[in-house]
């Protein structure tokens, strides 16, 4: 996916969260968060939560992206209850 589209995207829809695949086809989890944090940036939009879902579990990957702004990472295979318990910490209602 190109930036543009991607910018393209989300100047379009108000979205709450990203869950990322970190070993994509066209771009990577780490890539795509690392522009997702950049377009946030560069619009001063406010930082949505961006989940990883991968099968690599590894402290060092974990590190990768954080390093790239990633907020969390859910293990495959998904548990639901993990992921119920994530999305109610990253997706709380807005306070009036």
């Amino acid at each position: 996916m190109a930036l543009d589209s991607q910018e393209q995207r989300l100047s379009l829809t108000p979205y709450l969260g990203y869950y990322e695949d970190q070993s994509g086809q066209m771009m990577d989890g780490f890539e795509a968060t690392r522009q997702i944090r950049r377009l946030e940036r560069n619009r001063q939009l406010a930082a949505v939560p961006v989940i990883a879902l991968t099968a690599h579990i590894l402290e060092e990957h974990r590190q990768h992206g954080l390093d790239a702004g990633m907020d969390d990472f859910l293990g495959k295979p998904l548990d639901s209850g993990l992921l119920y318990r994530t999305l109610e910490r990253y997706l709380k209602p807005a306070e009036p």
